[in-house]
């Protein structure tokens, strides 16, 4: 046991001296030497390069922020266009440049009338509008996407052009900025993208869009027919939005037609849309629709009849009382009894009990809130 002990170090010995030499050994330790001194040094040097970035960003504020707010507050126009000299050095900087800009975009956010006036001005007499042309026409998309948000807050309207030409951008960001950028400088006239947008306009940018224009006198939408009978599904349902919220009662047939759409997000849409500016004869058309419709347009369809329909519909809505989904049944007779049609609910529930007594029940407690 000792022996094949013995003989087993001796060995390990003698191999490891063959293959492991001094030399060896030497430049290991080197190598390893100069990778960790590497790695010191480049952590160094980030962290240098941090340091100097966030010294640069507090001179720049300290300096610059209480210049900014005196500007911007002062009510004689000349004060703008006066600059320090301390600053001309200080905007040399590209960092301090973005730094100024950015604080100038959050200043306008807050401010109206004669402040906000005063930021733009300063904004164009610092030279800054030519930062974010540079970055209108870059190639990088993040760069494009925060040129079109300088210039839009900024107000550079005479950049409303080509700004246009990039709400139909391959990039998500890109035209979604340059959308948002021309409603707020054209308002309702800035809707004309519609027109050649051909990329999906995701429902938060729907939802913005729409907030968007409330700042703005509502005007005639001559092309919204043309909207909803576009190639661009998501088109078509923010033209319907927009035939909801601004009551176009005039095209109501048009969003008649959007019921029979083969995407279910339209037909979904359309149906809201109906809730708020149909009537009668809307009731019977959803009611051609209800068969074909999924589970959720039938119970949207339901809701909307509980609004306009009338007593020559009782007896589609007593059918679907039987429906064999117990929702379907308790909107059914929500609908009967938003139209008068609690008797035909106490009728049904004398002769079947389970489960219309119930529903009746629950139905007049509902009416009477």
């Amino acid at each position: 046991m000792n022996g094949t002990l013995l003989y087993f170090q001796s060995t390990f010995k003698t191999s490891f001296e063959e293959y492991i030499t001094p030399e060896l050994l030497l430049n290991g330790v080197l190598l390893f030497t100069s990778i960790t001194l590497s790695l010191v040094l480049f952590t160094y040097i980030y962290l240098g390069l941090k340091k100097k970035k966030f010294l640069v960003k507090d001179r720049i504020r300290k300096n610059l922020e209480l210049w900014i707010s005196h500007v911007i507050l002062e009510e004689d126009d000349e004060e703008v266009i006066r600059i320090p000299s301390k600053f001309i050095k200080i905007f040399r900087n590209p960092l301090a440049r973005q730094y100024a800009i950015d604080n100038l975009i959050i200043n306008k956010k807050a401010f109206s009338g004669m402040v906000a006036s005063n930021i733009r001005n300063l904004y164009q007499h610092l030279g800054f509008r030519k930062d974010s042309l540079r970055k209108l026409k870059s190639r990088t998309w993040y760069v494009q996407a925060k040129g079109i948000q300088e210039l839009s807050m900024m107000d550079q309207n005479d950049q409303l052009i080509r700004v246009y030409r990039l709400t139909n951008s391959k990039n998500e960001l890109v035209r979604t900025e340059a959308q948002t950028a021309i409603i707020q400088w054209a308002g309702f006239n800035g809707l004309r993208f519609l027109d050649v947008v051909s990329y999906a306009i995701s429902e938060w940018q729907q939802v913005q869009l729409l907030v968007q224009l409330k700042n703005f006198t509502p005007q005639d939408m001559p092309k919204l027919e043309r909207w909803l009978s576009s190639k661009n599904s998501t088109v078509i349902i923010f033209a319907l939005k927009l035939v909801e919220v601004y009551q176009q009662f005039g095209i109501r047939r048009k969003v008649e037609e959007c019921l029979l759409h083969q995407k279910e997000p339209v037909r979904r849409q359309a149906i809201n849309t109906l809730l708020k500016i149909g009537d009668e004869t809307s009731a019977e058309i959803l009611i051609r629709a209800y068969n074909d419709e999924d589970y959720a347009n039938k119970i949207s369809i339901l809701r909307a009849l509980a609004v306009f329909a009338n007593e020559t519909h009782f007896p589609f809505l007593v059918a679907e009382l039987s429906n064999s989904d117990d929702h379907i049944k308790l909107e059914a007779a929500r609908a009967l009894g938003a139209i008068g049609g609690v008797g035909v609910l106490d009728q049904k529930a004398a002769v079947q009990p389970e489960p219309y007594a119930l529903i009746a029940k629950h139905i007049k407690a509902e009416l009477l809130l």
